[in-house]
């Protein structure tokens, strides 16, 4: 009797296309197979900061409750000492002529500054996005163990925010001594680059351990009275040397004067007179016209 031939067991679909290469014919050379050869990514650059900050136990997340009450009370303490610094150049006592409120009012123009410093900064930043992002990445970690070294050992951290801290004031001196600057962004971007740099030294303390939450708030409310008195300090020097904002004010008193608007409180104004470099106070009655340039006829 003769033998049946056995039949070739058939390999169903799914166990095709488990294996993408032997749906290719059996003459393809080798680099045309290699082509479905799955080659997993390169590992990710390490991240000290995160393993730290994750595995630490104080640096625990801030509650909603807690930021905002720590963002209101540092927005009127940045407010108190930007005034503190501005009127600390002005003789005489000034600023009892102005409320709170009226503080609050006047500082319209510095939020305009901040808002226009900040777009510009953001569009710097789109324009060097592809640049920056790559190189960034590459360098990442080398950053972050330079922060763990520094936030780890307490005396070199105090070394560094001092050293932060002199060198913008040293340049601002500089500037105006040797350079005799008249551009108020000039000295206040290193200021406010120095103070950024010993904030984000303070939260990364925080993050790893290395600062509780108690002096982390200090840390920051000191960071924020010394930053905004300063400002405030350097505010009004730029503002008496610099040609804009000059007036011609018609008063009831002496007739048409010109002079340089500071600041408006509730009951008058306070001038800067550019041809006797002092500083003076109008009430509101003698004001009759303020125009919005120079010149009386």
């Amino acid at each position: 009797m003769a033998e049946r031939p056995k039949r070739r067991k058939k390999r169903s679909k799914a166990s095709v296309l488990r294996n993408p290469t032997d749906l290719m014919p059996h003459d393809v050379d080798a680099p045309a197979r290699d082509f479905f050869v799955y080659e997993p990514h390169p590992p990710a650059p390490l991240n000290p900061l995160a393993e730290l900050s994750a595995a630490s136990p104080l640096g625990s997340k801030i509650s909603w409750g807690e930021l905002i009450a720590s963002v209101t009370v540092l927005y009127a303490l940045a407010v108190a000492s930007f005034n503190a610094g501005y009127f600390d150049r002005i003789p005489d006592r000034f600023v009892q002529l102005f409320s709170f409120s009226d503080m609050l009012g006047s500082n319209i123009p510095v939020l305009q500054y901040m808002i226009g410093l900040y777009v510009t900064y953001a569009a710097l930043f789109l324009i060097t996005f592809w640049f920056l992002v790559p190189f960034w990445e590459r360098h990442n970690w080398r950053v972050q163990v330079g922060l763990l070294e520094v936030v780890q050992d307490a005396r070199l951290f105090a070394a560094v925010a001092i050293l932060l801290g002199v060198i913008p004031v040293a340049i601002g001196e500089i500037e105006r001594e040797y350079f005799n600057n008249t551009v108020f962004s000039l000295e206040f971007i290193p200021l406010a680059i120095s103070q950024w740099l010993i904030l984000h030294l303070t939260y990364t303390g925080y993050k790893v351990g290395s600062l509780t939450k108690k002096t982390l708030v200090v840390s920051v409310a000191l960071n924020m009275f010394f930053f905004s008195y300063l400002t405030g300090k350097m505010w009004l020097r730029y503002e008496t040397l610099s040609p804009r904002g000059n007036h011609a004010v018609m008063t009831n008193s002496i007739g048409c004067i010109d002079r340089k608007l500071l600041r408006a409180s509730s009951n008058g104004y306070l001038f800067y007179n550019l041809t006797m470099k002092q500083y003076e106070y109008r009430d509101r009655s003698d004001i009759r016209t303020l125009f919005d340039k120079p010149g009386c006829l």
